[in-house]
């Protein structure tokens, strides 16, 4: 009785990876059969930032609900896309940094304090044995 229950649960079992198989073979003949057809996948068009490389230059796409769709985009822009070569740091911590400005004239600056032209400074921060002065307008890294 019992080696005649295992047997039937087998045969279920291999009927049922039977016709799982037959449905996926039938379901990749239908696609195949419409291939002129575009698929319709809900999101595609936000899978474009995952797209590979190419060689040649990426095309500027318009951007719409402020979305980048760049490989390497986001969805707004950073102050620190903009390096300050004028300015420079002559000493630096993690409290306080001297900057000189583009007129020579050395500014003690911490966060939260304003430089001229440039706003408010958001951060003092070391970046790769680099210090980086982080304000409104751009970054100032040390030479």
């Amino acid at each position: 009785m019992r080696l005649s229950l295992l047997q039937s649960s087998d045969i279920v079992l291999y009927g049922v990876g039977v016709a799982l198989a037959a449905g996926s073979l039938a379901f990749a003949a239908r696609e195949l059969s419409q291939s002129q057809n575009q698929p319709e996948i809900a999101g595609l068009e936000h899978f474009a930032i995952y797209a590979k490389p190419t060689n040649r230059a990426p095309q500027p796409r318009r951007q719409e609900n402020g979305i980048d769709y760049m490989p390497v985009g986001a969805t707004h822009r950073h102050a620190e896309s903009a390096m300050l070569d004028t300015y420079e740091i002559l000493e630096a911590s993690r409290d306080t940094a001297l900057v000189r400005l583009p007129e020579g004239r050395i500014q003690r600056v911490s966060t939260g304090s304003r430089i001229a032209g440039l706003g408010l400074v958001t951060s003092i921060r070391q970046s790769a044995q680099k210090w980086l002065v982080v304000t409104q307008a751009g970054v100032i890294r040390d030479k």
